[in-house]
């Protein structure tokens, strides 16, 4: 899967995390049989806050990411085969392919620039493109059928760009005198990742990943930004330390109704999470005044 702070191995973190979309095919495996009981057992050994925070401790936000990645995706797709679990394994395997390719010639240091948050990035820029644009279900026929537009590829590339530039890794327990202060694109930068190298790598990921739905049963827009929502989630070695997928990606589908039993859960032990990330500053100091919450 990856740790908190990305792995180093030489698959870029290409495939770290989406093994779980397996166990939605062999539900009765006993690795996922055991991952779920574990991540359940983890939620309900929560203790009840007597006063809520203003913000949620990083340990129950982890049991939260756990139990969603382990039991809300993963049931979600075992009940969703046509137009979830289906479309989603071909997307998991044209993106593997076509990423692997990618980058599988660069220097290792720039392998592991992937391993921190570049894919979960990738993903969760796509479905930011979709929520901003408004006429995004016609623009991704048009891409489905193969006519990717170098506005759209330039689009999704300062969505990572913009998130990279401003994203630091901070988490909810990291102590002001420990915040990293500088950005992930900075770090790529200095790995000698140029901007053409990473909007080529980029380009061929996107023409891949909607190739992948060319021949998808079912290619709605409310479906395909789930499956980014979803890759995005599994793919990301911590949710809480990655703003653009908190926002768009983990904090709506924790309001979606298929989470109303695990918000109700954290709701009877007075934990209430944010809408918004709004720890990873450089800066950033606990809300004093209380944030948007999640109902």
């Amino acid at each position: 899967m990856g740790g908190r702070g990305g792995c180093t191995c030489s698959c870029g973190g290409v495939n770290h995390g989406i093994g779980r979309i397996d166990w939605a095919s062999n539900p009765t495996s006993s690795d996922y049989q055991n991952a779920q009981i574990k991540a359940c057992k983890r939620l309900n050994g929560l203790k009840k806050i007597s006063k809520p925070k203003v913000l949620p401790s990083q340990h129950s936000v982890r049991i939260l990411q756990e139990h969603i990645r382990t039991v809300e995706i993963v049931t979600w797709l075992i009940n969703n085969n046509q137009s979830g679990l289906q479309p989603i394994e071909k997307l998991r395997k044209e993106f593997q392919k076509a990423a692997t390719k990618a980058i599988k010639e660069l220097p290792k240091k720039q392998i592991e620039r992937f391993s921190d948050h570049f894919w979960c990035d990738f993903f969760a820029s796509l479905v930011c493109w979709i929520d901003k644009e408004q006429d995004a279900e016609e623009q991704i026929n048009q891409f489905i059928a193969g006519q990717i537009s170098d506005t759209f590829v330039d689009a999704v590339f300062k969505l990572i760009k913009d998130s990279r530039e401003t994203s630091y890794g901070n988490s909810l327990a990291t102590k002001p005198g420990n915040r990293v202060k500088t950005t992930r694109d900075y770090k790529d930068s200095q790995a000698g990742l140029t901007k053409k190298c990473l909007k080529d790598i980029v380009t061929a990921v996107l023409v891949a990943s909607f190739k992948s739905y060319s021949s998808s049963l079912d290619s709605a827009i409310k479906n395909i930004k789930v499956h980014f929502q979803v890759l995005a989630l599994l793919l990301c070695p911590d949710p809480e330390s990655h703003k653009l997928v908190w926002d768009h990606c983990l904090a709506p589908l924790f309001a979606a109704q298929c989470a109303q039993g695990l918000k109700d859960i954290l709701t009877n032990k007075n934990i209430f999470i944010p809408v918004l990330d709004t720890w990873d500053s450089p800066n950033a100091n606990t809300p004093t005044t209380p944030v948007s919450y999640i109902k």
